[in-house]
Formats: C-alpha cells, structure tokens, sequence
C-alpha cells in the first residue's frame, strides 16, 4: 500500500510518500475482505445487511486471528470510522426515520417537535473508559430528486488507545435498529 502524507500550508505544500506491506484476508466468494497496515485496517464489504454482522463481526474475527497468528500485544491506537446513507421509498418526510433509528440517536425525530424537523444534523461524543471513546454523527436530508425522499445518515469514528490482545471495545453497535 501507498501511503502519501499531504500537508497544505499557506506557503505551498510538504508531501511524503511511503510503502508499506501489509496482509489482505478474504472469505472464500472475496466479497468481504479486511486489509491490514502498519497504519490502517480496512474493511470492505459487497454486502452490506447490518453493521455488525456484515463489517463489525469480521473485523473483530480478524484482529483476533492477527493477534493468535503474530503474537502482537501492543496496540496504540485504532480508528474505525463507518459510514452509511440509508434510503426508503416510503421515507416523505423525515419523520418516517423516527421508527427505524435508536431513540437515544434520534433526537428531536422522537420528540413532541418531531413534525417540525425539516432536516436533522446531530454529534455524540461517547466515552467507553480511558482507553475507547466513540463518535457517531447522524441525521435526516431531503434528498435533490423529483421523488422528495428522505434519507437518513451516519457516520461513526471509534477510537481506541492501550497495550492490549483484546478487540472487543473498538467495534461499538449501531445507531440504526
């Protein structure tokens, strides 16, 4: 993998360049496959049915299976970021997302000013100890189509800093029930 550091500055621009090797592992039909770098974990998915089980799950497989196969204790940091745009053609007005999100994420949807949201924007910043922390962001647009439609989004940035084996507190659940 090509790992290019890019720095804008008023005065122009510093860039590194950098390789680095890493391993990709992926299930027999290949249409989920977990990449692994000195600096980044990847995960993609052609199929997409729920965060756990289709990026969560096999991610955390994976790291557990890294860790029994190389030995590595030592963990300084990892980000996991997701995310997603979930479309219905039923969704007309914003409050339609009210019945398929988390209350605790779906803020004024569930609220008495639920018919008032014309579009929703929303960050929680999540604190599992001193080690994992997580942000998840969300909300409601009106999609730019003749058909009006809205559609619901989030994204998730989960972090985890300590010398651990462990996998577990860096993949949180999902917003969307």
């Amino acid at each position: 993998m090509n790992v290019v550091n890019l720095t804008l500055k008023p005065t122009g621009h510093d860039q590194t360049h950098e390789v680095q090797q890493g391993w990709v592992m992926a299930s027999t039909d290949r249409r989920t496959a977990v990449s692994l770098y000195p600096s980044v974990v990847a995960v993609q998915t052609a199929n997409t049915t729920h965060y756990r089980t289709s990026l969560g799950d096999p991610l955390t497989r994976v790291l557990q299976l890294f860790v029994e196969a190389t030995g590595a204790s030592v963990v300084q940091r990892i980000g996991l970021r997701y995310v997603n745009r979930l479309q219905n053609s039923e969704a007309v007005t914003p409050i339609y997302w009210s019945e398929h999100v988390r209350a605790a994420f779906a803020g004024p949807l569930v609220q008495g000013i639920a018919p008032l949201v014309e579009a929703l924007h929303q960050q929680v910043q999540l604190r599992r100890d001193d080690t994992a922390a997580a942000r998840v962001q969300s909300g409601v647009f009106r999609e730019q189509t003749t058909e009006a439609l809205y559609s619901y989004w989030w994204t998730l940035m989960s972090f985890v800093n300590r010398r651990s084996t462990s996998t577990k507190s860096c993949v949180p659940t999902s917003p969307v029930s």
